[in-house]
């Protein structure tokens, strides 16, 4: 379990966080924070819970055939948070990765989903995986995009009425990191 854990250290409310990979006994950890995600209908442009066991393990194997990464945010044993990197699928950007982070709401504004960004770019950095990653979120999600921005992420579009979501519609912003511009290999 050890060689799991890629970081710990303190929150603001005096809690360990520990920061590890994500492992087959996180699976449904991880798709009941996405589903409680979902039920915000704040954050994510889906609408339906994913409950199929069939569904969850594919997933998972999925990420981890392509090498993608999985990381979780545990607090008191609890996986309250998880951060993925994915492999863009086409052949010309195999150098690029897709980041999403979901934070279970009562962890948010701890700095959780900072520290979660900030070891998977590191990660990034140290295995020399990929030279730029993007991510979209709406445009109303104010203190994400700041902290996006505070950690080298860059907005380089938007998609106007993206989405329409309970009667209003969403921008969907665009923001990229790039860690190196030489050419890939």
């Amino acid at each position: 379990m050890k060689s799991h854990i890629l970081m710990s250290t303190k929150l603001q409310n005096g809690k360990e966080l520990i920061i590890r990979r994500g492992l087959r006994k996180d699976i449904d950890a991880v798709w009941d924070i996405f589903n409680i995600i979902i039920k915000e209908r704040k954050y994510l442009p889906v609408f339906t819970p994913v409950k199929s066991e069939f569904e969850k393990q594919s997933w998972y194997l999925r990420m981890r055939e392509q090498q993608n990464i999985l990381l979780v945010a545990v607090v008191d044993n609890k996986v309250v948070g998880q951060l993925t990197l994915e492999h863009i699928d086409w052949d010309a950007s195999s150098h690029v990765a897709e980041l999403g982070i979901i934070i279970l709401p009562r962890y948010r504004n701890m700095g959780i989903g900072t520290k979660l960004i900030q070891r998977s770019i590191e990660i990034v950095q140290e295995k020399n995986l990929f030279k730029k990653i993007c991510l979209t979120c709406f445009h109303d999600n104010f203190h994400a995009i700041s902290v996006y921005k505070k950690l080298g992420f860059e907005e380089v579009g938007r998609k106007k009425k993206q989405f329409f979501i309970d009667g209003r519609w969403l921008d969907e912003i665009i923001l990229e990191n790039i860690l190196d511009e030489t050419p890939p290999e």
